[in-house]
């Protein structure tokens, strides 16, 4: 992949606030359609590194990758 690789902070979906969820979705289709080639990392309150669910924004790559906060470092 050519593309820019970004991460999306501080708007994690599926967190029950509707605000943080549009902007999330937002920021998405932003990149989806003036930088088709990205991979997208949506940091949120899940576990390890996870594909998202496609369909939505098939011209980027999204995953989700769990940041929590712990006395566990990884």
């Amino acid at each position: 992949m050519t593309g820019l690789r970004v991460i999306l902070a501080g708007a994690a979906l599926g967190n029950g606030n509707r605000g943080i969820e549009a902007l999330a979705l937002s920021v998405m289709g932003s990149v989806s359609q003036h930088s088709p080639d990205t991979r997208l990392t949506v940091l949120d309150d899940g576990w390890g590194i996870r594909s998202a669910p496609g369909g939505r924004h098939p011209q980027i790559q999204v995953e989700y990758a769990g940041v929590r906060r712990s006395r566990r470092w990884h």
